[in-house]
């Protein structure tokens, strides 16, 4: 008796065995490199690093800070990039209140900043996704190209502009008015 033929596994049991190990090795090929992934760990733990400042930022320039503002908060004294939340805490103040309108009530600097704002929301999600893509600085400049192309808001001052976690685009401009 040959005990080769008699110690064989059959063809029905090994089939899905041999497909299923292809499968996972075209999963296994098809994964990205390692220095794809660390890149993109880098990128958000940078992005991460420009958020905190940006908040840091917001919290000095409307008077929520733990903190007393000096150049540590900002990169431990080296200078840093100037960043959209820094553009925007510096922009001029809302215009003298008109005569006849009620000028006793002081208003907070929050309310100034919030009156600069004007939030664009991004129906379309696609369009949404590729501005992520994109530094704040590349969506400003969309922005005050669009701004200065159309007639009746060329004249509108855009001092920032960014894109909001929701995928909106929040836009900064000099003026209450303009807003």
């Amino acid at each position: 008796v040959d005990r080769g033929r008699q110690n064989q596994v059959p063809w029905n049991i090994v089939q899905p065995y041999m497909e299923s190990t292809i499968a996972l090795i075209g999963k296994v090929l098809r994964q990205p490199a390692m220095e794809a992934i660390l890149q993109h760990v880098q990128d958000a733990a940078k992005c991460t690093e420009n958020i905190q400042r940006d908040i840091t930022t917001i919290k000095n320039s409307v008077g929520l800070s733990t903190t007393p503002p000096n150049p540590a908060n900002f990169g431990g004294g080296r200078p840093a990039a100037t960043t959209w939340a820094q553009v925007a805490a510096q922009a001029r103040d809302p215009p003298p209140v008109p005569p006849g309108a009620s000028a006793t009530r002081n208003q907070p600097t929050v309310t100034a900043y919030k009156d600069r704002v004007v939030t664009v929301k991004l129906k379309d999600h696609g369009i949404a996704r590729r501005f992520r893509t994109h530094p704040a600085t590349w969506i400003r400049m969309q922005v005050v190209t669009s701004v200065h192309d159309n007639a009746a808001t060329k004249s509108v001052k855009i001092i920032a502009a960014h894109q909001l976690k929701s995928g909106d685009i929040q836009i900064f401009t000099s003026t209450t008015a303009e807003a």
